[in-house]
């Protein structure tokens, strides 16, 4: 028979702050960070993503204006861990390509949860265009090539962040920045997400691990019939924030569908808007820096969930005009990859949220969401500071609120947004709701 040592109350109550300071000690340590970056630019010439023939005549690249990059963050707590990747890119990969990716990196390195977030840039390439079969392709080969040049060296910076990860700290500070303005609504007030956020993610020592930017405005400034590749004002900030504040930066791109960056209409395609916009922001993110306290958090936790929703398309992608329309102004290859995703006129867009050390909480969806989506995110999330993010994980098109599909307009109206009508505040209520049950009571 086994006796069991009967222990005195001092000596439970010694084992019971003993235990506790050695949980608090683990947790101070197993928060961690890891930082890697790629360059993606390509170095052949590829299909331009982004415009129409009608902006942009002649499609194929011609070289680099500015690199392209995608900048990977890895965190850890315990032994969950999750991959923020910024890139300099239309868009997220298609979702083949994601898929493989974190089949390869769950297996390799334990990874769990995924946000790849396009900044949205217009100089860059064409990440939908596919094989078809009986048709001569082979001025697309260099495309092709980089898609699997791509996978790789996504696969790569994501791993090499996971093998940097250290024990760390972080904080950051938010404010407003009028980098930005509607370009769509006729409503008063005029909906507007003005909110730059800034992260910073040290060692524990305090040498910085990475900054990481959040805000909402298209990259539409280098003029499009340009056909250099560029990461537009997101590649402009993060470079003199680098150079002032001595830290890699990621740029993470919005709720951008109805923002753009406050310049002169006038002369938009005529002038080159990217240096200007990009000094913008960086003057505001480095002003927003010194507000910034680092500490290790009390509850390291990461927990995540995704969702894939399903809705009637607005556009008929079977209607011959349509299919005509799509074909003359952006090509057989990506009305074909459109047209295979949403086959049956159904459209699959997704959402995945990530809460990070009970404190951060990140939605990212597979599209162009407008700003008044952003806000009922933000309102209606309690505890824990939250951000929207676009371009996510995929693109399914635009992703406006009703009020704004009622107006119509670019962005709204079916040609550009397939969505069905409420569709958007679905996504985004499912988000809230995931946060506040991950939160718990």
């Amino acid at each position: 028979m086994i006796r069991l040592k009967r222990w005195s109350r001092n000596a439970m109550l010694m084992l019971t702050l003993g235990a506790a300071a050695g949980a608090h000690a683990a947790d101070s340590a197993a928060f961690e960070a890891g930082f890697a970056a790629v360059d993606i630019t390509p170095s052949g010439s590829v299909p331009l993503w982004g415009y129409g023939k009608d902006e942009r005549a002649e499609n194929f690249s011609t070289g680099a204006n500015d690199p392209l990059f995608a900048k990977a963050l890895v965190f850890s707590a315990g032994a969950t861990k999750a991959a923020i990747v910024g890139l300099d890119l239309g868009r997220a990969p298609y979702e083949p390509m994601l898929e493989r990716l974190r089949a390869k990196l769950k297996a390799e390195a334990g990874i769990e949860h995924f946000l790849f977030v396009g900044s949205h840039t217009h100089h860059a390439p064409a990440l939908e265009l596919v094989r078809i079969p009986g048709r001569d392709q082979s001025v697309l080969e260099p495309a092709f090539a980089y898609y699997g040049e791509l996978e790789a060296k996504l696969a790569a910076a994501i791993l090499s962040a996971d093998q940097a990860r250290q024990p760390a700290k972080w904080g950051w500070a938010s404010g407003p920045s009028n980098m930005s303005r509607n370009r769509h609504t006729t409503e008063s007030p005029i909906p507007r997400d003005p909110e730059l956020f800034v992260l910073r993610v040290e060692r524990l020592d305090g040498k910085p691990i990475a900054l990481m930017v959040n805000f909402a405005a298209h990259p539409t400034n280098h003029p499009p019939h340009l056909n250099k590749f560029s990461a537009d004002f997101p590649g402009v900030m993060a470079k003199i924030v680098e150079k002032e504040l001595g830290a890699p930066c990621m740029f993470l791109q919005g709720a951008a569908g109805d923002q753009q960056c406050d310049m002169n209409d006038a002369l938009w395609d005529k002038e080159d808007f990217k240096d200007p916009m990009g000094e913008w922001l960086a003057k505001d993110v480095i002003a927003l820096a010194p507000a910034i306290q680092t500490k290790a958090p009390e509850r390291p936790a990461l927990t995540g969930a995704t969702e894939r929703f399903s809705f009637p398309m607005r556009l008929d992608l079977k209607n011959p005009l349509v299919t005509a329309g799509m074909r003359e102004a952006y090509g057989e290859e990506l009305h074909a990859s459109y047209s295979e995703k949403c086959a049956g006129g159904q459209l699959h867009p997704s959402m995945t949220v990530l809460l990070i050390n009970h404190e951060l909480a990140l939605a990212g969806g597979s599209g162009e969401f407008f700003s008044a989506l952003s806000l009922r995110l933000k309102n209606a999330i309690a505890g824990p500071k939250a951000l929207l993010l676009g371009y996510c994980n995929g693109h399914d098109m635009y992703f406006p609120s009703a009020r704004a599909m009622a107006q119509g307009g670019y962005g709204a109206e079916p040609g550009t947004a397939w969505i069905a009508q409420g569709g958007s505040e679905q996504m985004i209520d499912w988000a809230v709701g995931k946060i506040h049950a991950i939160i718990g009571p």
